[in-house]
């Protein structure tokens, strides 16, 4: 357990964020979150149901109950199945859904909340050099020359530690002997 005191939460609470988070990625939020008799789960819109769990803890532990459940209303509603984690501490959520589904998944939701987070940038790759359309109109990732060499340099790097930690261990074999 950790040693910050914790704000006990009320179900008004969850109940915005539950409907900020939904808006997030354009899915309507449930009455009552579900516990109705014809409407299921957290959120939803024509395409997918969502179950949303948030947590002021830094863990959340996943009942496959509750992937079942949700699995079986995506069924019969035939809308693709997303189980979301928020950690309310850092405001950040997690996709729990098969792989399968991703495809489907990432045509279909909106995401309102997009930040890049930087990783393409610290590899030297400029915006324009990311995606480029080949002569049939399909995006194409192209990497950048700053990339590729300081990949083959790491990878230099790390063949020519192995060959030295190889020389030095049949060094010592031949002393031993």
């Amino acid at each position: 357990m950790e040693n910050k005191k914790r704000r006990k939460r009320n179900g008004k609470f969850y109940s915005k964020n539950e409907k900020r988070v939904m808006e997030l990625y354009g899915l309507k939020a449930t009455p009552m979150s579900g516990a109705g008799w014809l409407i299921k789960e957290d959120g939803q819109n024509e395409n997918i149901i969502a179950q949303l769990k948030s947590t002021d803890y830094s863990s959340y532990k996943i009942n496959l109950d509750d992937i079942d459940k949700l699995e079986y209303h995506a069924l019969v509603e035939n809308k693709i199945p997303l189980f979301i984690i928020e950690f309310l501490q850092r405001d950040e959520r997690y996709f729990l859904i098969k792989p399968q589904n991703l495809y489907k998944l990432s045509n279909l939701l909106e995401c309102k909340e997009y930040k890049s987070d930087g990783i393409i940038n610290e590899l030297n790759i400029e915006n324009d050099e990311i995606n480029k359309e080949n002569e049939n109109g399909k995006i194409k990732i192209v990497s950048s020359l700053k990339a590729k060499e300081k990949f083959y340099k790491e990878l230099e790097k790390e063949r020519e530690r192995k060959n030295e930690k190889f020389r030095k261990s049949k060094l010592n074999e031949k002393n031993n002997k």
